[in-house]
């Protein structure tokens, strides 16, 4: 498992505004991010919630701006063993919210 600030945002889902000149939305950056995911990494958050509209991180200046470029990644073989994953919005302290996943033992 892989967690932290990917700085990222995969899809337009993602992002409360869409700028493909922006850091974070360019088509390199996305481009990478899905070949990664691609050799047998998982989107927990994004898999277990497909249509949720939720951000990791938010302009301090412009309020309005904000994605979601914090995750965690799990393997293949760690799939089976997520009993959840979240991001808690309630929680405040940067411009980032924390991502949690919760594994089995």
């Amino acid at each position: 498992m892989i967690c932290g600030d990917f700085n990222i945002a995969r899809d337009r889902i993602d992002s409360s505004f869409w700028d493909e000149k922006h850091p974070g939305l360019t088509p390199e950056e996305r481009a990478w991010l899905s070949q990664f995911l691609s050799k047998g990494f998982i989107d927990i958050y994004r898999e277990l919630h497909p249509n949720a509209r939720v951000f990791t991180w938010r302009s301090y200046r412009e309020r309005w701006r904000a994605m979601r470029i914090d995750y965690c990644i799990v393997s293949d073989e760690l799939r089976n063993r997520v009993i959840k994953a979240e991001i808690l919005t309630d929680i405040e302290g940067s411009d980032h919210v924390p991502v949690m996943t919760e594994l089995s033992t």
